[in-house]
């Protein structure tokens, strides 16, 4: 409480969580907010064997990244449900011969040119007193940005959005590659819009119950009766879609996600299907909706014994500006509605919730082992790895 006044005045959040949740010692938050301190206030220059040396790391992690199939999964998911944005893809080795490192300190240096246009997100245990004298002596101690303009506080309709698209239609992609494990995941996503006559929060929470709901019918369905997977989830995406204006609509995904042999892959996805079209026509049942509000609320209080719960929810409150208010207002909103949402849950707010996702687009993509015989994968695995070496910028031995 007493950090939620300096909060509601920012749009951007800067959280830093220590790694460790017990009392915090001054030396040790001291480093943390020095290192702040050194973010807005040094210049990078690389030298030329931090240089290489960086390089070398990023030669390596798209090297390890090609050998893995879930991320080259995880990759194509990405790629199909943006639209295949730049803001989403992976830096190739083209990317990496092609980097100006002058050029990208440059741009680094200047996102971090004007303390006042991020928030400071602690959480934890801490003495107030010895906080307050450390973040003067570290952060207040940064000097403004050269021009008024990059000192001013940018409004949420001023921002540029990134402009994400869903696909259009209903998308079928299956990613055949070898893996030295056998095994089969799947991922459906569907669209949806939120009603601008209703609060942005209330449906949020609604959706999310709607999800928890279809979880468990998923998992009674497709696992215990059927065993037709191994393992399902259903989440909600609110980030990558959303726009920083409040006058635009509230878009996001809910995803559907499953791991299954791979010959059961094809029906499991229709009986996933089958099962979110019977809940939007019939709406869940009544063992369905209590066993919803008691998991949700199980969840919750196993999440505010944590940290990251409680940054999560301040970093969110300072930041949503598209609900109006100061921070403290929005973090309790947001609560008052979780509360009321979880208390009127029934058939009919389920059906309602579920009803604003959009049937008409989705996209379903699954990953399978290469039917190939080894020999030729492993050969296929080794040329690839080849290609890439090739492209790979040269890397020079230190002196």
């Amino acid at each position: 409480p007493w950090l939620a006044d300096p909060l509601p005045r920012r749009g951007t959040v800067l959280s830093v969580t220590p790694p460790c949740v017990e009392p915090l010692r001054g030396s040790r938050m001291s480093r943390c907010l020095l290192l702040l301190h050194i973010l807005f206030t040094v210049r990078r220059k690389p030298t030329r064997a931090a240089i290489q040396q960086i390089k070398k790391s990023l030669v390596e992690s798209v090297l390890h990244h090609a050998r893995d199939p879930h991320a080259r999964w995880v990759d194509c998911l990405t790629s199909l449900n943006t639209c295949h944005h730049p803001a989403f893809r992976k830096p190739s080795m083209v990317d990496i011969r092609r980097l100006d490192p002058a050029a990208s300190c440059a741009h680094f240096d200047a996102c971090f040119s004007a303390a006042s246009q991020f928030d400071l997100v602690i959480v934890g245990t801490a003495d107030a007193g010895r906080l307050q004298r450390l973040v003067e002596k570290w952060l207040a101690s940064i000097p403004p940005a050269a021009t008024p303009e990059a000192n001013r506080r940018r409004e949420p309709a001023e921002l540029t959005p990134l402009g994400v698209r869903f696909p259009r239609g209903v998308t079928h992609k299956r990613l055949s590659l070898p893996m030295i494990d056998a095994g089969s995941s799947t991922q459906l996503t569907w669209r949806f819009t939120f009603d601008a006559s209703r609060h942005e929060y209330l449906q949020t929470h609604e959706l999310s119950l709607a999800s928890k709901v279809l979880e468990l019918r998923l998992m009674q369905r497709l696992r215990f009766e059927t065993s037709a997977v191994y393992q399902t989830s259903v989440r909600l995406d609110l980030g990558t879609y959303l726009a920083p204006d409040p006058s635009t609509p509230f878009e996001g995904t809910l995803i559907v996600s499953f791991s299954s042999d791979a010959t059961r892959a094809a029906s499991s996805v229709e009986l996933a299907r089958a099962e979110l079209q019977l809940l939007l026509c019939e709406g869940a049942t009544e063992a369905d909706l209590t066993s919803a509000r008691q998991i949700s609320a199980r969840e919750h209080e196993d999440a505010t014994q944590t940290n990251q719960y409680w940054l999560s929810r301040l970093a969110h409150a300072v930041s949503s500006g598209r609900v109006e208010g100061a921070a403290e207002d929005r973090f309790r909103v947001w609560e008052e509605l979780r509360l009321r949402a979880l208390a009127d849950l029934s058939a009919q707010t389920v059906k309602r919730a579920l009803g604003r996702l959009d049937m008409q687009n989705f996209t379903v993509v699954t990953l399978v082992p290469s039917t190939l015989p080894p020999i030729c994968t492993n050969a296929t695995a080794i040329v690839h790895e080849s290609l890439l070496r090739c492209v790979a910028p040269p890397i020079e031995p230190h002196a």
